[in-house]
Parts: C-alpha cells; sequence; structure tokens
C-alpha cells in the first residue's frame, strides 16, 4: 500500500496522533508520548491551540483526585464566605469531615489569596 493510500485511511485526530508519535520517536522526549491521546480527547481546533499557546513547555495535569479535592475547597467557599452558612454545615455541605476544619481553613484562605491575587480575564487566546 502506497504512503497516499494508507494517509488518506485517516481521520485528523489519527493524524495528528502520528505526528506526536513520530516527534516522541524522533526527539526522545518521553513527555510526547501522552500528546497523542491528547488528539482523541480534544477537537482538532483546541489540539493546534494547545500547540500554538504552550508549545514547548512542560505543564502537569492534576490527578482526578486533585481536582476533586480544589473542587470541595470551592464548595466551601461558596457556602461559608457567600452564603454565610455556619463553618460545620458548610465543611459537612463542601464534602469534609468536621475533623478536617482545620486543614479545610488553610485550604479555604489559599484559595481566597488565589481570587485575591490571580489576574483573571487577561487572556488573548
Amino acid at each position: 500500500m502506497s504512503t497516499s493510500n494508507l494517509l488518506s485511511k485517516f481521520k485528523e485526530p489519527d493524524v495528528y496522533a502520528i505526528l506526536c508519535g513520530y516527534l516522541y520517536e524522533f526527539k526522545e522526549i518521553p513527555e510526547y508520548s501522552v500528546l497523542s491521546e491528547l488528539t482523541y480527547l480534544m477537537d482538532s481546533k483546541s489540539f493546534i491551540n494547545l500547540i500554538k499557546y504552550f508549545g514547548g513547555q512542560t505543564i502537569r495535569i492534576p490527578t482526578r483526585e486533585e481536582f476533586q479535592a480544589a473542587v470541595k475547597v470551592l464548595l466551601l467557599l461558596q457556602y461559608f464566605e457567600i452564603e454565610k452558612k455556619p463553618w460545620r454545615e458548610s465543611l459537612q455541605l463542601a464534602g469534609f469531615q468536621t475533623s478536617e476544619g482545620r486543614s479545610a481553613q488553610k485550604k479555604l484562605d489559599k484559595l481566597k489569596d488565589t481570587l485575591k491575587n490571580y489576574n483573571y480575564s487577561n487572556r488573548n487566546y
């Protein structure tokens, strides 16, 4: 089978995955091995934008558990700071054990600092 016939059978994500696999093999950069999987999880435009805006950078993606833990802190902010519910109730509604009160408070303080210091809506994508 000729190369042109072979390439015509691939869908766009397959082509991007092949290119990422090639880059992984050619450059011998282990982090490139995961890129080929992203081509199947993202639409083509998003994948190209990822390359365009983050090309050459190393990123680390949080685990599902890490992200869920962060969501709990955001919920705590909602219940305690915005809805003004009592602390214990806010903890429970957000998914914390009441015994986690001190660590939850530290996490909440860190989130509030992040909200104060982060420059939102300043993207040119």
